[in-house]
């Protein structure tokens, strides 16, 4: 497949979340879907919105077969900056997956605020990640999960810390004590 969509408003298809249900993370979970797909294609949206996320250019290709599936790359351009990375399932025996994502020159503060409702970090960021987990469960999951994160911000705050009068505050008490 080779899909080329200009706009897609996820808004319009998503409705609201089924109340949820308690879990105890020792549910099995079934890829055994990816075992039958065979499937290669790109998939490109000019500009992608779900909720209050706006995310430009976006471009997934598709490769599985034989009950692994990767994503990759994974990749857009959203709030003025840049992601690119991967996913990848492997159902073959006990579920394993595998993500990589790197974003860069992103406006950390608005797409908080978007995304998840939150105004703690202003800034410009870098974010890496590259995490790898296996098992049945979510609690499996959780156990195994593996892999490194990082991210670094330039011109960034933590909003409601003052972290250069917190500094100056110590440097007047140690100046007190001399």
């Amino acid at each position: 497949f080779d899909l080329d969509i200009d706009q897609l408003n996820l808004n319009d298809y998503i409705s609201e979340a089924p109340a949820e249900t308690k879990s105890t993370g020792d549910e099995v979970i079934d890829l055994s879907a990816l075992k039958a797909l065979n499937a290669n294609g790109s998939l490109r949206i000019g500009k992608l919105n779900y909720g209050k996320t706006k995310i430009s250019n976006v471009r997934i290709d598709l490769k599985a077969d034989d009950g692994v599936a990767t994503l990759s790359p994974l990749s857009a351009n959203l709030y003025n900056g840049a992601m690119k990375g991967s996913l990848r399932l492997d159902a073959r025996a006990t579920p394993d997956i595998a993500f990589k994502q790197t974003m860069t020159s992103v406006s950390i503060g608005p797409l908080l605020q978007d995304t998840i409702n939150n105004d703690m970090l202003s800034g410009t960021g870098t974010l890496n990640v590259d995490i790898n987990t296996k098992g049945n469960t979510v609690n499996t999951f959780k156990k195994s999960l593996s892999g490194t994160s990082s991210l670094a911000l330039a011109d960034g705050a933590i909003k409601g810390i003052d972290i250069a009068g917190q500094i100056r505050g110590i440097k007047n008490k140690v100046n007190m004590l001399k």
